[in-house]
C-alpha cells in the first residue's frame, strides 16, 4: 500500500512502532493480522533484518516501514529516534499509533502528543533492564539503572497523551508503575493450534529446555551452575539451550562464554530456533530461571506444548507458573534450589504429565491469541472512537 493511498482512504490506520522485525513477528504479527482481517490498514514501522525479509509481509497487506538504527552516544541515539518518529507521524498520520517495549512507548508517546496523533495504545512486554534487581551487580550499575527508572518515568510523563492506554503483563509492573493507571492484558497470546501437546520422547535422557535471549538477567549463569551440580548428581539429565546473542543490550551474554559451558559439557547450546514447537515436543520439561519478566512467551509456548516448567518466583514467570500445579517455582539466583527442582521433574514422570496437562489447560483458559486479541481490540475500538 502506497503512502498516498493511505490519506485517501477513509479506514482507520494502525501504526505498529517495535524495535526489531523478529520481535514484531514472534509477538505482535498475530494481533496485526487480526487488525486486517477487521479492516484496518495497518504499518508497521521497525528495524529491518533485511530489505528482503518483509516481502512475505508486504504481500499480506502490511505497510512496512524501515526504523533507522540510530548509532552513537545514548543521548544522540535517543534524539535522532525522537525526530525519526517525528517526521513519520506527521507524514503518514495516523489514527493510532501502537508502541511496543519501553524505549519505543517512552519516545513514541511523545512524538505522538507532539504531533497531535489521535489515539496511542502502548505495551510494555516487560520493564526489561532498568527494572530487574540484581545483587551480582556493581553500585555504579545499580545506579545506572536508578537513572533509567528516573528517565522512564519523566518520559511517561512528559508524554501524558489525553488519549492513551499503557497496557502491562503482570501486576508487578502495574504496581512499579503507580499512580500511573495501567491496564493489565496478560502477555501477547499464543497460538494453541500451532503449539500442541505431543508425546514426551522417550528417556533417558531427560531433555531439559531454556529458550530465551542470551541475556544475564535471563539467569543463564544460574542455568550453567544448576548444570554443573547435575552434570554430577543427575547424569541422564540433558540442558539445551536456544537463543542468540542481544547484541544491543547491555546484559548480553558473549559467544564465547556460552561455548565455553558447552566444553565443560554443562549444557548444549543450539542458537536461535524457528521451530519452537518442535523443540518442545523433543524435551522433557521447560526451564527460564529469570530475574524478571513481563509475560515470557517461551514459557506460555511450552505450556501449550504440554511441558512442565521449572522458573523463578518473580514478576511474570510467577503469572505464568503456579507451584505445584503446572510447574515449580524456585528463588531467583539459586543455582542449587534450581538443579533440586529439574531434579525432582526428572524423576517423576507422572508428575511431569499432570503438571504438562495442567499448564495446557491454563493457556487454554487465558493467554490464547484469540483471549488476547479480544481484550487489545476492546480497548483499541474505545480508542478509536
Amino acid at each position: 500500500m502506497c503512502i498516498l493511498g493511505i490519506f485517501l482512504s477513509n479506514t482507520k490506520h494502525i501504526l505498529y512502532l517495535i524495535s526489531r522485525e523478529s520481535y514484531f513477528r514472534s509477538h505482535r504479527l498475530a494481533l496485526a493480522r487480526e487488525a486486517l482481517a477487521k479492516g484496518y490498514r495497518v504499518s508497521v514501522c521497525t528495524v529491518f533484518q533485511s530489505h528482503d525479509s518483509v516481502l512475505d509481509l508486504r504481500h499480506e497487506g502490511f505497510h512496512m516501514i524501515p526504523l533507522a538504527s540510530s548509532a552513537g552516544f545514548f543521548v544522540i541515539k535517543v534524539f535522532k529516534t525522537w525526530l525519526e518518529l517525528m517526521g513519520l507521524f506527521r507524514r503518514i498520520r495516523p489514527d493510532l499509533v501502537h508502541t511496543v517495549a519501553l524505549p519505543l512507548t517512552l519516545l513514541g508517546r511523545i512524538a505522538a502528543k507532539r504531533c497531535a496523533v489521535p489515539a496511542v495504545f502502548s505495551t510494555l512486554g516487560g520493564l526489561g533492564y532498568a527494572f530487574t534487581l540484581d545483587s551480582n551487580l556493581s553500585a555504579w550499575t545499580r545506579c545506572q539503572k536508578a537513572c533509567f527508572r528516573g528517565l522512564a518515568r519523566l518520559g511517561f510523563w512528559m508524554g501524558n497523551h489525553p488519549n492513551a492506554v499503557l497496557s502491562v503483563q503482570n501486576t508487578a509492573d502495574q504496581n512499579a508503575l503507580y499512580p500511573m493507571k495501567c491496564l493489565l492484558i496478560q502477555g501477547s497470546g499464543v497460538d494453541i493450534h500451532t503449539y500442541i501437546p505431543r508425546p514426551f520422547p522417550p528417556s533417558p535422557p531427560i531433555i531439559v529446555l531454556c529458550v530465551t535471549r542470551l541475556l544475564r538477567e535471563k539467569g543463564l549463569f544460574e542455568l550453567a551452575e544448576a548444570a554443573r551440580i547435575l552434570k554430577h548428581k543427575a547424569p541422564t539429565i540433558k540442558v539445551i539451550l536456544m537463543g542468540a546473542v542481544d547484541a544491543g543490550n547491555p546484559s548480553t551474554l558473549s559467544v564465547q562464554q556460552v561455548l565455553q559451558w558447552q566444553e565443560e559439557g554443562l549444557l548444549e547450546w543450539r542458537g536461535h530456533c524457528d521451530t519452537v514447537a518442535e523443540a518442545y515436543a523433543a524435551c522433557h520439561m521447560a526451564v527460564l530461571p529469570s530475574y524478571r519478566e513481563g509475560m515470557p512467551k517461551s514459557l506460555l509456548e511450552a505450556a501449550s506444548c504440554g511441558r512442565p516448567i521449572v522458573t523463578t518466583d518473580v514478576p511474570g514467570c510467577r503469572d505464568v507458573v503456579i507451584h505445584g500445579y503446572n510447574g515449580l517455582l524456585v528463588p531467583m539466583q539459586d543455582a542449587v534450589a534450581l538443579a533440586h527442582a529439574i531434579e525432582t521433574l526428572a524423576k517423576d514422570a507422572s508428575m511431569r504429565q499432570t503438571f504438562g496437562a495442567s499448564g495446557r489447560a491454563r493457556v487454554e483458559a487465558f493467554f490464547s491469541d484469540a483471549i488476547i486479541q479480544q481484550k487489545t481490540f476492546e480497548r483499541i475500538a474505545e480508542l478509536l472512537a
